[in-house]
């Protein structure tokens, strides 16, 4: 029996070396997050709070961020306490660049599109100090963009947010 053996010369195991070099960086920068902003507000005993609908919401965050080259998707984590009375049910909307983002519209509490319904109650709730926790993801660009959130009432009740992070 005859066994053959494929040796590799140098001009081969260094192109092979080149290639390794070269991709693992791009692999690991693919999975790479960086925090853009961390803001926080109403630590000081004062709430944000509306009574407002959709169609003239409380603007409560806005922010301008510069996303780095290598970088098309934005996260927008919104993380607070709220607090719903006689039955007022807490709709919020990010957007960048003035555009939604997620323009898609769901079945929780209304709102339209660009909207989702958090801190939905029953009829006569009065709800005090429940946590708020939502992400958004966008898919994005390099360079400079706004970013805005916005609060309103699901029915003209007031609706209050405190202990915000951004």
């Amino acid at each position: 029996m005859n066994i053959r053996h494929r040796t590799f010369g140098p001009a081969t195991i260094a192109m092979a070396a080149l290639v390794v070099a070269v991709a693992l960086p791009l692999i690991a920068h693919a999975t790479h997050m960086r925090r853009l902003a961390a803001n926080f507000a109403k630590w000081d005993g004062s709430e944000f709070s509306t009574s407002d609908t959709t169609s003239s919401p409380l603007n409560f965050y806005t922010k301008t961020v510069t996303v780095p080259l290598g970088n098309n998707v934005i996260y927008v984590t919104l993380s607070a306490t709220g607090d719903g009375h006689d039955e007022a049910g807490h709709l919020l909307r990010c957007r960048v660049d003035g555009a939604a983002c997620n323009g898609g519209s769901t079945n929780s509490g209304g709102g339209g599109a660009g909207w989702i319904g958090l801190q939905q109650h029953g009829s006569s709730d009065d709800f005090h100090d429940n946590a708020i926790n939502y992400t958004w993801c966008k898919p994005i660009t390099p360079g400079s963009h706004q970013v805005k959130l916005d609060l309103a009432s699901d029915d003209g009740e007031t609706a209050f947010m405190e202990g915000v992070h951004v």
